[in-house]
């Protein structure tokens, strides 16, 4: 797949489009290249440009150390543009290969609670705690995972006004 997205300011690689804007042709980058640039969108905040670019490496089942990285790249991208399905399933896949995988074992029980599976969120939490990891959520008052795009306030109806 040929994904083309702006480098960041100050990177050098790249040509221009047709517009003179500058881009990064992906498919001419080693796998390291791609991983190294979308960590760096993922630290930036470009989610949709770190999605674009790990998203062709995640089409089938990891099986070496650059494709779970990768997949921890989607899941953590995904989330942070709440594509929650997305998010889950490469999570999933990064699990299934790491059962031990605390960091993403944390992101799929944040996304089962935003998806209101709270079940199968505890269910994971005990998992966790089986492992004895501290189940807080610390990762996002650290920064190690964006918070996801806030959703619309959910308005009351006139009836539950007049009730409360």
């Amino acid at each position: 797949s040929n994904a083309q997205v702006r480098p960041p300011s100050g990177m050098a690689l790249g040509r221009r489009n047709k517009r003179g804007v500058r881009f990064v042709d992906a498919s001419v980058m080693t796998i390291h290249q791609r991983l190294s640039l979308a960590e760096r969108f993922l630290a930036e905040g470009r989610y949709a440009a770190c999605l674009r670019l790990v998203g062709p490496l995640t089409t089938k089942a990891p099986r070496t150390a650059d494709e779970l990285a990768a997949q921890r790249l989607l899941a953590k991208a995904a989330y942070a543009v709440g594509r929650l399905a997305v998010a889950e399933q490469a999570a999933r896949r990064v699990i299934r290969r790491r059962p031990k995988d605390e960091a993403m074992m944390r992101l799929l029980v944040r996304v089962l609670q935003r998806e209101g599976r709270h079940r199968d969120a505890a269910e994971l939490m005990s998992r966790l705690d089986a492992l004895g990891t501290d189940t807080w959520d610390d990762d996002a008052a650290s920064g190690e995972v964006a918070q996801p795009v806030a959703e619309e306030p959910k308005r009351r109806s006139s009836r539950s006004r007049r009730a409360a």
